[in-house]
């Protein structure tokens, strides 16, 4: 896992700052550095995915 590319490619997912949540397919490594890295809930949905909400988000 490297952490700049795992950095771009949330980035990337959350560019522009419009969309603060998203549906990912992450590895457990990937969803627990994410959890340590980012003020956001992952919540499991199966099969690798994950919603992935950063804190103040409106629905």
């Amino acid at each position: 896992m490297d952490e700049q590319e795992l950095t771009a490619r949330f980035s990337a997912a959350f560019g522009g700052g419009e969309r603060l949540r998203r549906e990912l397919r992450l590895s457990e490594e990937e969803a627990r550095w994410a959890r340590t890295h980012y003020p956001a809930t992952l919540t499991p949905l199966g099969d690798g995915w994950y919603d992935m909400e950063f804190q103040g988000a409106y629905c």
